[in-house]
């Protein structure tokens, strides 16, 4: 399958990574301290690139329609306009950490209710007999046109409005992008930590690394990606599927060009 694809798609790189890694072959678990090497590894390739931005993602992301033009058209920029925590200043390319392509909002699963009720909101909920969290799913989820018009009950809605703003401390790396100009300290510091300590990768970058270099950490808000799969946590030394991490808002396909 792997030469296949390689025939097929000539502009990609495809890379055998089932292998162990010698270092760590005495581990009983060694996922996570693979997953270092593996997300090293992964960023060194981007080094090589001419490209200005290295985008990692894992197995089970799905990328929305024409995310290259969404990409180059909401990312893709040398300063972020109030992208600062507190949304007062903007943010140059070199002090982003990395722009998060998935921004999980799942009600069901990963309540994320932040937003204090406004008269609206109770009003509406009040007349359509909606929960707290199903209001705000709807208000919060990304519609396009023709979908509005099929579901006739809320009046038109926004076409879907991609935003890139500060998400702080947010862990995951279900598809990252990474400034270019910044891969070397992202590598030097992966690279400074024991990979057999088996400490995720994602907490390490979204929390470890902002703090020591002062960086920013962005989302893109629908997501540009989602998570299509199930996500694992260690609990009390047993590997077992938590749950789910996805973002309802997702449009696969929201029709612009």
């Amino acid at each position: 399958l792997l030469e296949e694809l390689r025939d097929k798609l000539t502009f990609a790189h495809f890379h055998d990574w089932t292998a162990r890694y010698p270092d760590h072959l005495d581990l009983e678990k060694p996922y996570l301290a693979d997953q270092r090497l593996d997300y090293v590894r992964s960023l060194r390739l981007c080094e090589k690139s001419a490209s200005r931005w290295c985008v990692v993602m894992e197995d089970d992301a799905a990328l929305c329609a024409n995310f290259v033009k969404k990409f180059r058209k909401y990312v893709d920029r040398d300063v972020f306009p109030n992208a600062s925590s507190d949304g007062a200043e903007d943010v140059a390319l070199d002090r982003i950490a990395m722009v998060k392509l998935f921004n999980p909002f799942n009600p069901g699963v990963r309540v994320r209710w932040d937003e204090p009720r406004t008269k609206r909101q109770k009003r509406l909920a009040l007349s359509w007999n909606e929960t707290h969290e199903l209001m705000l799913y709807n208000d919060n989820r990304a519609e396009d046109w023709p979908q509005t018009r099929a579901i006739k009950r809320r009046p038109p809605v926004r076409k879907i409005d991609y935003r890139v703003e500060s998400v702080g401390e947010w862990w995951s790396v279900v598809a990252n992008a990474y400034p270019s100009i910044g891969l070397n300290r992202t590598i030097a510091f992966l690279e400074s930590e024991d990979s057999r300590r088996g400490r995720p990768t994602d907490v390490a970058l979204c929390k470890n690394f902002l703090y020591k270099e002062n960086l920013t950490q962005l989302g893109v808000v629908p997501s540009l990606a989602n998570h299509i799969g199930f996500y694992s946590e260690n609990l009390n030394d047993n590997w077992k599927a938590k749950g789910i991490s996805t973002d309802v808002r997702f449009q696969l396909d929201d029709g612009s060009t």
